[in-house]
C-alpha cells in the first residue's frame, strides 16, 4: 500500500479516529473475556465459546486493518499526549450525546414535548461538563 501524503491536521484527525476504534475494540475484547459492569449497565455473559472466537477474530481483523490504514496514510507510531487522548474521547462522547438529543430520539417513537425538553436540557448539561475536561 502506497503512503498517501496528508497534512498534519488530517493525520491528527485520522489518528484520533483510529485510536478510538482501537480503544473501543480493546474494551469490547476485554469485556468478552470477562464480563464487567458499570454504574448504569450490568454485563451478562451470553456468548458461547464459538461466538467469543468469532468476535475475537473480527476484532483482530479490525486491528489489522487499522494498522494497514495507518501505514497507508503515513500515521506512524507517534507519541500521543494525554491531552490528545482526552480530546479524542471528548469527540466520541460529543457525537454520542448529539445522537441522543430528543430530535434523534423521536425516530424511535412518540416523545412527549416536556420529556423531550428535559432530555435535551440534561444532555446539554452533560455536554457542558464534558467540555470542561
Amino acid at each position: 500500500m502506497a503512503n498517501i501524503p496528508l497534512s498534519e491536521n488530517h493525520r491528527r484527525v485520522l489518528s484520533s479516529a483510529f485510536y478510538m476504534v482501537e480503544k473501543t475494540i480493546s474494551e469490547l475484547d476485554r469485556e468478552i473475556r470477562q464480563s464487567e459492569g458499570t454504574t448504569i449497565k450490568k454485563t451478562t455473559a451470553d456468548l458461547f465459546t464459538n461466538d467469543q472466537k468469532i468476535y475475537a477474530d473480527n476484532f483482530k481483523a479490525i486491528e489489522a486493518l487499522v494498522r494497514r490504514l495507518s501505514e497507508k496514510y503515513n500515521l506512524s507510531l507517534a507519541d500521543c499526549t494525554l491531552r490528545q487522548k482526552i480530546s479524542a474521547s471528548k469527540m466520541m462522547l460529543w457525537e454520542i450525546l448529539c445522537e441522543t438529543k430528543a430530535k434523534k430520539l423521536k425516530q424511535y417513537g412518540i416523545l412527549n414535548d416536556d420529556i423531550a425538553h428535559d432530555i435535551d436540557l440534561d444532555i446539554s448539561n452533560l455536554m457542558k461538563l464534558i467540555e470542561r475536561i
